[in-house]
Order: C-alpha cells, then structure tokens, then sequence
C-alpha cells in the first residue's frame, strides 16, 4: 500500500517486502527465543486471547445495551401510563370544568332571566299606571273639549245668526246701489243716445225672485252695460282716426308725387322721398299715442 502511494518502482518494493518479511522473522525469532515455530505459537495465542477478550467485551457492550433497552422501554412505558394517567385526570377535571361552567352559566342565566323578568313586570305596571292616568285626563280633557265645543256651537249659532243678520243687510245695500248705478246707467246711455239693452229696459217687479238670482241679473244688466259703453267709444275712437288716416294718405301721396315731379333731380327726389317717409312715421307716431291716450281716457271714464 506504502508502494501505490510512493509510486516506488517495482525493484525497490520488493527490496521493501523483503525487509519486512525479515524483520517479521527476527521478531518471531525474538518472541519465541531463537525458535520461530514457537514465536509463531505465541503470537497466535496473543491473537486468540485479544480475540476472545474483544468477544467478551462485544458481549458484555450487548449486554448492557440490551440491559438499557429494556430499563429505556420500562420507563417509556411508565411515562406512557403517566401521560395516559394525566390526560385522563385532565380530560375528566376538563369535563367537571365544563360541567361546573356550563351550571354556573345556566344558574348565571337564570338569575338574570328573573331579574328581567321582575324589571318588565315592574315596568309593565309602571306603563298601567300611567296608561291609567292618562285615561284618566283624556277622558277629563275629552269632556271640557266637549262641555267647550257646546259653548262654540252656541256661539257659532250666534255668530251665524249675526252673520246672516250683516249679509242680509250688505245684500240689501249692494241691491240698492246696484238699482242706482243701474239708473245711472240707463241716464247715461240716454244722454250719450244710445240705444239701452232688453235686460235694462225689463224692470224686475216680482218681489218673490230670491236675493241670490236678483244679484245675478243685476251683475248680468252691469256687465251688458259696460260692454255697450265700450263699443261705443270704440266705434267713436275709429270713427275720430279716420280723418288722420286719410290725411296721412294724403301726406305720403304728396311726398310721391313730389318725388314724380322732381325726378330729374335724383338727389332732390332721394330728399323729398326721404322727407316724406320721415313725415309719414312721425305722423303716425303722434296719431297713435293719441289713440292710446283717447283709449285710456275712454276706459278711465267708462270704470270711474
């Protein structure tokens, strides 16, 4: 082995060999006293006994491994049986826990369902007796409402009567001023020489038509009175513009016949054109706000 890793040559390891083996001689020599067969005998022996001992010492190693095996496995198996020891006594004081927690829950539970219980009995009589009361001052207030409404229906029975008393009254005064703005109006429209409408000239002289219908037909007489009155300043207002009218046709007419006659001269005939239309406008201008003028002063006197 020494030669594989020098990489001797193959001479020198067998001089090695043979150095060896002659220094294994003279050691077998040695050991059997100048006998090599002896020495031989002695070394085997030194085997056998080195052989025997090692046997007895693997043996005696099996041994104790095996003696701590089994004390190992004996005391597995009695941690085993106190783990199992354990988790039973654990698992039944985990159990009365429960027990005594899930007791102590439902006694817990039903303290507080009574205490409940006894606050909404307690409530529940406290809203009777105030549901009480107030049936109490309903029924008290009910009755002054009532005793008070009585003493309103008296005075609105009074108030009515009154009522009717002043409306008869008013309606008595408004037929009377209604008779004389009627005959205010029929003198009007016979100064104005107007002809006075059928419902105007019929006097009503049946006393037995109510109040109610004698109203209408005087507010009816009223409004065919105006609409007549209105018409006739209307036809007066046209009748008064036709006049303007036609002198504004005879302005623009002149203007155009101005324009005919200079119309040699296109600057004079854009002027006289230009005067005529500007006249023409203005005098419309004015003709109109005289009709307005006329038209309100009408209407202000037809409501006056």
């Amino acid at each position: 082995m020494s030669a594989s890793f020098s990489h001797t040559p193959p001479s020198s390891s067998g001089a090695s060999s043979g150095h060896e083996a002659t220094d294994a001689l003279r050691a077998l020599v040695a050991r059997g006293n100048s006998d090599a067969a002896i020495g031989i005998e002695r070394t085997a022996s030194g085997l056998l006994d080195a052989m025997v001992a090692r046997q007895r010492a693997f043996e005696e190693i099996g041994a104790d491994i095996k003696a701590r095996r089994d004390k190992a496995r004996i005391f597995h198996d009695r941690q085993l049986a106190l783990i199992r020891t354990k988790r039973t006594t654990d698992g039944t004081a985990a159990v009365a826990a429960r027990i005594q927690a899930v007791a102590s829950a439902e006694s817990d539970c039903e303290t507080r369902l009574q205490r409940a219980t006894e606050q909404l009995d307690q409530r529940l009589d406290e809203l009777q007796t105030l549901h009480d009361q107030d049936l109490v001052r309903l029924k008290q207030k009910l009755e002054e409402n009532i005793l008070m409404a009585e003493a309103w229906r008296e005075a609105g029975e009074e108030s009515e009567r009154r009522s009717a008393r002043e409306f008869a009254e008013l309606l008595a005064k408004h037929l009377a001023e209604a008779a004389e703005l009627e005959a205010q109006g029929r003198a009007h429209m016979r100064s104005c020489r107007l002809a006075i409408p059928r419902a105007m000239d019929a006097e009503v002289t049946d006393a037995s038509i109510p109040a109610g219908q004698l109203v209408s037909e005087r507010l009816q007489r009223a409004r065919e009175h105006l609409d007549e009155i209105l018409r006739a300043r209307t036809s007066r207002l046209l009748s008064g513009f036709v006049p303007f009218a036609l002198l504004a046709l005879v302005v623009i007419g002149a203007g155009v016949i101005g324009g005919a006659t200079t119309r040699f001269d296109e600057f004079a005939w854009q002027l006289m054109a230009l005067y005529s239309a500007g006249g023409a406008l203005v005098f419309a201008v004015i003709t109109l706000l005289i009709v307005r003028f006329l038209a309100g002063r009408s209407m202000r006197g037809v409501w006056g």
